[in-house]
C-alpha cells in the first residue's frame, strides 16, 4: 500500500478515522477521506482496511476495484444482503496466495485465505444502508479464526468467515 500510494498521517484531518491513510482523497455524501484507511498491521500484513468509492459506484465496479488490489489468484463470492442492524452487501474473498500467506501467520491462522467485505454507505441518519447502484465503502477483515482484544484476551473471530449474526 506505501509502495503504491505513498502513506499519510493527519492527526485529526482527513485521516483522523483510522492510524494509516493510503491514496489519493475520495469525496462521497458520506464526506471525503482517503481512498484507503487501515486499522490493523499485524508483522506487515494489513489485516483489515477501508475502501472508499465515489458517490454512485455499483457493486459491480467496487468489487472489481476491491479485487484490483489483491492476487489475481482471489475469487468472490455471491453477494448476501444482510439486514441486522441495517443493510450491507457481505462478501467472503478467498485466494490461494493469502491461505499461504495467513495459514503461516501465527495470529491470522487461515489456510483458506479468505477476507470477509461488507459494502454500502452511511446514510444522513448514520444507518448503514446498502444501494447495489451506491457503494460507498467497502470494510474488508482478513481476521483468521481467532482475533486479538485490546486487552490481550483472544476470542473467536465473527469475520473468519462471513457471520450474518454480526449485522451491518
Amino acid at each position: 500500500m506505501k509502495a503504491a500510494h505513498g502513506v499519510s498521517y493527519i492527526k485529526g484531518g482527513l485521516c483522523s478515522a483510522a492510524p494509516h491513510c493510503f491514496g489519493p482523497v475520495v469525496r462521497n455524501k458520506e464526506g471525503f477521506g482517503y481512498l484507503f484507511t487501515s486499522d490493523t498491521f499485524q508483522d506487515g500484513i494489513l489485516t483489515d482496511y477501508s475502501q472508499a468509492f465515489a458517490t454512485n459506484t455499483t457493486i459491480a465496479s467496487a468489487e472489481s476495484q476491491i479485487l484490483r488490489w489483491l492476487p489475481s489468484d482471489a475469487k468472490m463470492s455471491a453477494v448476501t444482503i444482510d439486514h441486522t442492524g441495517g443493510s450491507c452487501a457481505l462478501i467472503t474473498i478467498t485466494s490461494p496466495t493469502l491461505a499461504k500467506l495467513f495459514s503461516a501467520h501465527p495470529d491470522i491462522q487461515d489456510p483458506e485465505g479468505q477476507v470477509a467485505v461488507e459494502l454500502g454507505y452511511i446514510d444522513s441518519d448514520l444507518n448503514m444502508t446498502y444501494n447495489p447502484n451506491n457503494v460507498e465503502h467497502a470494510d474488508l477483515d482478513a481476521a483468521g479464526p481467532t482475533v486479538s482484544m485490546p486487552n490481550g484476551s483472544v476470542q473467536p473471530s465473527p469475520y473468519s468467515a462471513i457471520n450474518p449474526s454480526v449485522g451491518c
